[in-house]
C-alpha cells in the first residue's frame, strides 16, 4: 500500500513510490487543496513530472469549476516528457484528462511561403497575420471550411507535433488547430514565454478563456525564472538599428522631421563614448552608466509631448513594416523604426524607475564588437506578479537553495508561499562528491601553474572513469587557458578525445558535437567535455547513463564586477534588508554551480563522481548554498591527483 493522499492514488501509475517521491505528492497536494503557492526543490531521478500530475489532476475532474493545469517548461523535449508522462497516467489509470502542448507559430507553422520569407518569432507572426488577413493561406482556411470537424480532436491528448502531423496530413494549419482546441483541454504543456511575457499572456488567456484564478501554474526547472523574468522586463537597442531607423525614417519624411535631431544626438552619444573600444579585441562585454542627465537630454528631444511623440514613430514603423511583409521580394520584415519607438516608449516609462536601469553596453559578437544601449529590469517582481492571481502556482528545481531567497526575489511572501526540500532518491553508494583542498580559482590564482595542476585532476580523473567526464569551469577565458596546456595532448595519449564548447558555435553545430560526445560510450570510446559553469553544457543538458560518470567543478563561476552587478547588488541591498551581495552576485553562481553538478546523476539507476576543484566550496559561507542532496554526500578528498584518481577507481567498481 502507497502512503499517499487518497485522491492522488488513482492518477499515480506505479504500484509503489520512489523514495522521496511521496513527500514530492504531499506537498504539492495539499499545497493547492489550501490555494498556497508552493516552491520545492527536488532532485533528479525522483520522478517529478508524473508526482506534479498525480498531485494536481484531483483538483482538474470531478471538481465544480472546471480548473486548468499549465504546465510550463524550458524545452520542447520536456514539454513532450510531460505529454508522455500524462498518456501513461491515461494508459493505466483510464483517465479522461485531456491534455495538448503548445508552442509559438515558429515551430508549429507548415506554410512553406512564411518559412522561406520569415526569420524571427515576429516575422513569423507579422507574415501570418498578413496571409490570413488577406485570405491568401490555404492551410487555415482549410481548418476554417464548414467540412472539417475540430471535434474529432476534442477528447484526445495531443503534442504539438501530433498536431503538426495532423496539419500536414489534412492540409490544416497545426497552431490554429491548437488554438481551437486549447480552451477544451484539463492540461496544456507549454514553454515559460507563454505564463512570463505579459503581452503573450494576455493572449493565451483569452484563447483559454479562463481567469487566473481557474488555474495552477506549475514551473518546471525554475531556477532561471528570475532571470528570464528581467529579460522580459528588459530591451537592447544597437546603435546598428539606430542609423536603420533613421534610414527608414527618411524614406516617408524630410530631414525637418523633428525625429531626425534626436536619432542624431542618440547615435553620437553612443558612438562618441564607447567607439575607442570597437576594436579592441580582449573584451566580451564591458558597460557604463547612463546618466539621468542623458537620458532627459534624449527626453527633451521627443517635446511637447514625448508620448504623442513615440506614438507618431510607431505608426510611421508600422506602415514600414506592413510594406515590407506585402513586398514579397523582401526577405526581412522587420521595421528598424517600430523597434526603436517600441524601446523608446520603455524608455519614457522606466527613467525615473529605480526598478531599471540604463547602460551602454561594448559587446563581442561573430562579426566584431557592437554597441548597444540596453534598459535592463532590476526586479522581476513587476513582471511576475499576475501570475500569483492563480489558484496556486508551484514551482519546482533541484537546485533553488536556499529556498526563502528565491521566494523574495520572485515576490512571493511566506504566509502564502509553503517550502520544501525533498529527500534524495540516491544511495550514499551511487555518488561520491567532495571537495579538494588546497586549489582555487580566485582571480590572483590564476596563472599557468594553476592550469598545470587543473589539467593534471582532469587527466587522471578522465583516465579512471569509466566513460564520459564532464569538466566546467567559470568563464570561455578560463576554458582557453586551460585547453592552452598540453591537455589535449595528455588526454590524446590515454585514448581519451577532448571535446570543447564554443561561444560562437551554431546551435545545429553544438549539437552535433554533443551527440558525438554522447554515443562515445556505445563505441567502445570515452571523451572529456570542457564547458563553462552557466553555459549550454552545464545546465541544458542532461547526460543521464554513461554519457557522463563523472564531472570536475572547477572554481566558482562569480560574474565579473560590471556595473549591472554593482547596481543590481545595491537594488537587493534596499530591497532585502541588505542581501544584495548574496542575492545579486554569490547565489546565481552558486546555483551554476548546482546546476553542473548535477549533470551526471539525471536517472534513479546512475552512479556519479562528482568533484569541486576549489577549496571555497569547503567554507562555511559557500557551503551552505550548495543543494541538499550534494551537502549529504559531501566530503574531503585527496589532493593529490593520483590518489583521487585511487579513490574514484575504487567508487565505479
Amino acid at each position: 500500500m502507497i502512503d499517499l493522499p487518497e485522491k492522488t492514488i488513482p492518477f499515480f501509475p506505479f504500484s509503489k513510490t520512489r523514495p522521496g517521491q511521496d513527500e514530492l505528492i504531499k506537498e504539492i497536494y495539499y499545497s493547492v487543496s489550501a490555494k498556497k503557492n508552493v516552491i520545492i526543490e527536488a532532485p533528479n531521478g525522483i520522478g517529478k513530472t508524473v508526482s506534479a500530475l498525480s498531485s494536481i489532476i484531483p483538483y482538474l475532474k470531478g471538481t465544480k469549476k472546471d480548473r486548468v493545469l499549465i504546465y510550463c517548461t524550458r524545452t520542447h523535449s520536456q514539454m513532450d516528457q510531460v505529454l508522455q508522462e500524462l498518456k501513461r497516467i491515461q494508459a493505466t489509470k483510464s483517465v479522461q484528462i485531456r491534455g495538448l502542448s503548445f508552442k509559438g507559430r515558429k515551430n508549429m507553422c507548415i506554410n512553406q511561403l512564411v518559412i522561406d520569407k520569415a526569420g524571427s518569432s515576429r516575422e513569423f507572426v507579422d507574415l501570418c497575420n498578413l496571409l490570413r488577413s488577406k485570405d491568401q493561406c490555404n492551410f487555415f482556411n482549410e481548418l476554417n471550411d464548414a467540412m472539417f470537424d475540430v471535434s474529432t480532436y476534442l477528447d484526445k491528448t495531443m503534442s504539438a507535433t501530433d498536431l503538426v502531423l495532423i496539419g500536414k496530413q489534412l492540409h490544416v494549419c497545426p497552431y490554429f488547430l491548437g488554438k481551437k482546441l486549447i480552451a477544451n483541454v484539463d492540461l496544456i504543456a507549454t514553454t515559460f514565454q507563454y505564463m512570463v511575457n505579459p503581452f503573450i499572456r494576455s493572449i493565451f488567456l483569452k484563447d483559454l478563456q479562463k481567469e487566473m484564478p481557474e488555474l495552477i501554474l506549475l514551473f518546471d526547472e525554475c531556477h532561471n525564472l528570475p532571470d528570464l523574468a528581467m529579460e522580459v522586463g528588459s530591451d537592447k537597442l544597437p546603435l546598428s538599428s539606430i542609423r536603420r531607423a533613421y534610414d527608414e525614417l527618411l524614406t516617408v519624411a524630410t530631414l525637418d522631421h523633428p525625429a531626425i535631431k534626436l536619432f542624431d544626438f542618440h547615435h553620437e552619444l553612443l558612438e562618441k563614448k564607447l567607439a575607442p573600444y570597437l576594436q579592441k579585441r580582449d573584451i566580451d562585454e564591458i558597460d557604463f552608466e547612463v546618466s539621468s542627465m542623458l537620458l532627459r537630454e534624449i527626453l527633451k528631444l521627443m517635446e511637447p509631448d514625448p508620448t504623442e511623440f513615440v506614438m507618431m514613430l510607431k505608426n510611421l514603423g508600422r506602415k514600414i513594416k506592413k510594406d515590407k511583409i506585402e513586398n514579397s521580394s523582401r526577405k526581412r520584415s522587420i521595421s528598424y523604426l517600430l523597434r526603436y519607438a517600441q524601446f523608446l516608449e520603455l524608455l519614457l516609462h522606466s527613467i525615473d524607475d529605480p526598478q531599471y536601469l540604463h547602460r551602454f553596453l561594448v559587446l563581442r559578437t561573430k562579426t566584431g564588437n557592437t554597441i548597444v544601449h540596453e534598459i535592463k529590469c532590476l526586479d522581476c517582481r513587476i513582471i511576475l506578479r499576475q501570475l500569483y492571481e492563480a489558484r496556486s502556482t508551484i514551482f519546482l528545481s533541484g537546485t533553488l537553495s536556499p529556498l526563502l531567497a528565491f521566494m523574495e526575489i520572485i515576490g512571493l511572501h511566506g504566509e502564502t508561499t509553503s517550502r520544501k526540500t525533498v529527500t534524495s532518491p540516491f544511495s550514499p553508494k551511487q555518488l561520491l562528491i567532495g571537495v579538494v583542498p588546497g586549489l582555487t580559482s580566485k582571480f590572483e590564482h590564476r596563472n599557468s601553474t594553476t592550469y598545470e595542476k587543473i589539467k593534471d585532476y582532469v587527466v587522471h580523473v578522465a583516465e579512471v572513469t569509466p566513460c564520459n567526464t564532464g569538466v566546467f569551469v567559470p568563464s570561455y577565458a578560463y576554458l582557453h587557458a586551460l585547453r592552452s596546456t598540453n591537455l589535449e595532448m595528455q588526454l590524446k595519449k590515454k585514448k581519451i578525445a577532448l571535446y570543447e564548447e564554443h561561444k560562437q558555435f551554431l546551435t545545429k553545430k553544438q549539437d552535433a558535437m554533443i551527440q558525438e560526445f554522447k554515443l562515445l560510450p556505445k563505441h567502445g570510446k570515452k571523451g572529456v567535455l570542457l564547458g563553462v559553469l552557466g553555459g549550454r553544457y552545464s545546465e541544458g543538458v542532461d547526460f543521464p547513463g554513461d554519457e557522463m560518470n563523472s564531472v570536475l567543478i572547477t572554481g566558482v563561476p562569480l560574474s565579473r564586477p560590471t556595473y549591472l552587478i554593482t547596481k543590481l547588488e545595491e537594488f537587493y541591498d534596499k530591497a532585502f534588508g541588505g542581501k544584495g551581495r548574496e542575492y545579486g552576485y554569490i547565489i546565481p553562481a552558486m546555483r551554476k554551480a548546482n546546476q553542473a553538478a548535477g549533470r551526471p546523476v539525471r536517472r534513479l539507476s546512475d552512479k556519479g563522481a562528482i568533484i569541486f576543484l576549489d577549496e571555497r566550496y569547503n567554507s562555511k559561507y559557500y557551503k551552505k548554498f550548495l543543494s541538499s542532496w550534494i551537502l549529504k554526500n559531501f566530503q574531503q578528498l585527496p589532493s593529490n591527483p593520483k590518489l583521487l584518481a585511487d579513490k574514484i577507481k575504487q567508487f565505479f567498481l
